[in-house]
């Protein structure tokens, strides 16, 4: 039997040996595609086991940009580029922004307001009358959980002395950090903070629920993976995500009833 010349030899091992390289720089560089998300920064959590979870089952990056809703708003105003994605706090988040959506808006889950003390609770706090006179923290009345904060406290007829962060995670940092005696925060936050703070549940939370929703924002690069993304988050991996995040499912996904 003639044996192949080395030349061919070196030849065919040197295919097999770029072939490899080949193969591991690929497996290197990750998925081909990137999708942005704006994040409001009350989802920043959940959407960051999201995007992990999307990534493994897609092989689509997903790239997050966290922000309060009205920093989202200003730069989408602002900028010559779209991400693919928007997810807000509530729907008033999207309104804002009406005319850049695509497609249909869903509502991906619920959250609601409650009472969060630092841990020790050393104000004492025991339900929502005890706020009275107390340095509370509150989210800016434009964030989602700021609207719920500002008419639950006109609603009970309390006056306390507030303590106004950007958005929700700078709120709850306030209580985190003890410089505050309470805060009015989302349950899904005071759920992301542990054992850092103490959670008291308002009597009339039920009435004093967000709706994070999340919309494909028109001229995005990536529309289809865009999509594929909302599917994956209001699908059953997504919503199962959610709820270790202290999310409860949305009962009607549709910003508008169906006919």
């Amino acid at each position: 039997m003639r044996r192949p010349p080395r030349a061919v030899l070196g030849v065919a091992g040197l295919l097999v040996v770029l072939l490899v390289v080949a193969v591991v720089v690929r497996s290197c560089t990750g998925p081909e595609k990137t999708i942005e998300v704006y994040v409001d920064a009350s989802l920043r959590h959940a959407f960051a086991d999201l995007g992990e979870a999307f990534e493994e089952e897609h092989d689509v990056a997903v790239e997050l940009t966290v922000d309060s809703a009205g920093g989202h708003v200003l730069t989408l105003m602002d900028s010559a580029t779209m991400p693919d994605v928007l997810a807000a706090g509530d729907p008033y988040g999207l309104v804002q922004v009406n005319g850049l959506l695509a497609g249909e808006p869903l509502v991906l889950a619920e959250d609601h307001l409650v009472i969060a003390v630092p841990r020790g609770n050393p104000a004492e706090i025991e339900d929502v009358d005890d706020l009275a006179g107390q340095e509370v923290a509150v989210c800016h009345i434009n964030e989602a959980c700021g609207r719920l904060a500002h008419f639950a406290l006109l609603s009970a007829g309390i006056e306390v002395r507030p303590v106004e962060g950007s958005e929700s995670a700078a709120t709850t940092a306030e209580v985190v950090e003890g410089e505050v005696d309470a805060g009015l925060v989302l349950a899904s936050e005071a759920d992301a903070a542990g054992d850092a703070v103490e959670v008291i549940e308002l009597p009339w939370a039920g009435d004093r629920v967000s709706y994070p929703s999340i919309s494909l924002l028109d001229g995005g690069p990536d529309p289809d993976e865009g999509q594929e993304f909302i599917d994956f988050v209001v699908g059953e991996t997504g919503q199962e995500i959610l709820a270790d995040h202290g999310f409860a499912p949305a009962e009607n996904p549709h910003l508008q009833p169906e006919d």
